[in-house]
């Protein structure tokens, strides 16, 4: 379901540079109560996987599937090492250029 966007932009007396995350805590700060009640799952990349922004979720009641790459997370890496996954490996052709998606 479509959302209402919060901007990546300058705020009303902050030192630091606007950025994803607290955009995101930002949107959750207004919204996430409202939409409580449906239960959301909120997706998201490598960026949003962090800790607070995970605590931010969960506090307004929702749930978060986000991608967690091993460089950026060694301790999840260091985790799961050794565990059987399983996988699937796709191999696509887009022109001359050939790539995998796992």
């Amino acid at each position: 379901m479509p959302l209402e966007p919060e901007f990546v932009s300058p705020q009303d007396g902050a030192v630091k540079q606007d950025c994803e995350t607290r955009a995101v805590q930002r949107w959750l700060a207004k919204h996430g109560a409202q939409y409580a009640r449906l239960n959301p799952f909120y997706l998201g990349d490598d960026l949003h996987s962090r800790q607070p922004t995970c605590e931010a979720i969960l506090a307004t009641g929702g749930n978060f599937l986000f991608v967690c790459k091993p460089d950026s997370h060694p301790l999840i890496q260091e985790g799961i090492t050794g565990i059987a996954l399983p996988s699937l490996a796709e191999p696509v052709k887009r022109g001359r250029k050939r790539f995998t998606y796992r």
